[in-house]
């Protein structure tokens, strides 16, 4: 629209000008002439300077952006340093990413990640893991305001079984209609004969028949999720989700942490000896939010 509208003004300015050096119409230009040039010349010197306050605005704004960055950062690495420390967690600080998410859009709400810390963790992974409200952990934490700490490796591990023995019952329940349908001999028959054989390997099948299956594991054993939510947030192990609240009360983001130790035993968070230094950093974050 500006490169557009640069242009009609060099167009008119050019016209005037020719106008002026062929005096057309006749005797018009002869009072007319100076003031003419003279706005014919700021306007295309505004014109010309515009782009340069763009610029130098859109400059400053890329700083503000990084400096708030850089803020919240230091807050998720505050978090990074005393779940390292802490004696009862001793995480992995190689392997243990911090994630601060931020409350975005009017009519679809969504909690966007805006910054995160780990050295193990590829960034095309943030921009993936929106979260609704009430919809997985951090959406459990959005709406309810509450703290989450749980070993999500072993939920995911869970819900992968139930996941597998719903596939293992087919496109439907064997009780309902359907079932009896698809396991009825006409059926039967047409697989052996290789009729249904194509589409029963196709992927756009696959991906209807996970999605079957996974409906029919209960709202809240899989957290309310779809199929492609639950495989977004696969890469958590031990998961911890602290709300960040605004001076209202309201939840305003999330702070997230994917807790990993350098041995293998199971992990159990207790969050009562973290919760003034989990707050001290949700509030910072909050300020910059």
């Amino acid at each position: 629209m500006m490169y557009l509208a640069q242009r009609l003004i060099f167009a008119v300015a050019s016209a005037a000008l020719l106008l002026v050096k062929a005096d057309m119409p006749k005797n018009f230009w002869a009072d007319h002439a100076d003031w003419v040039i003279w706005a014919v010349m700021i306007t295309v010197g505004l014109t010309l300077i515009e782009p340069i306050f763009q610029r130098i605005k859109h400059g400053k704004q890329v700083l503000m952006v990084r400096q708030k960055d850089a803020r919240i950062r230091d807050a998720l690495g505050y978090v990074l340093i005393k779940l390292v420390r802490e004696d009862a967690v001793k995480a992995d600080w190689a392997t243990t990413s911090i994630f601060a998410y931020k409350k975005q859009g009017f009519f679809r709400r969504r909690m966007q990640p805006i910054s995160f810390i780990g050295l193990t963790l590829p960034d095309p992974i943030l921009s993936a893991t929106a979260h609704r409200k009430n919809h997985g952990p951090l959406g459990y934490t959005w709406a309810h305001k509450d703290r989450l700490s749980l070993p999500w490796s072993q939920f995911r591990d869970d819900l992968d079984y139930a996941l597998t023995v719903q596939r293992d019952h087919g496109f439907a329940e064997p009780g309902t209609i359907l079932g009896k349908i698809l396991r009825s001999p006409k059926v039967t028959w047409a697989k052996r004969l290789g009729i249904a054989k194509s589409v029963m390997s196709h992927s756009l099948w696959t991906k209807i028949c996970d999605r079957r299956a996974w409906k029919r594991i209960s709202h809240d054993e899989r957290w309310n999720m779809t199929l492609g939510e639950f495989r977004r947030m696969r890469h958590y192990s031990y998961l911890i989700t602290w709300p960040i609240r605004d001076s209202k009360d309201r939840v305003i983001g999330v702070l997230s942490a994917d807790v990993r130790t350098a041995g293998d035993g199971p992990l159990d968070v207790d969050l009562d000896p973290l919760a003034s230094k989990l707050n001290s950093a949700a509030g910072r974050i909050a300020d910059h939010l």
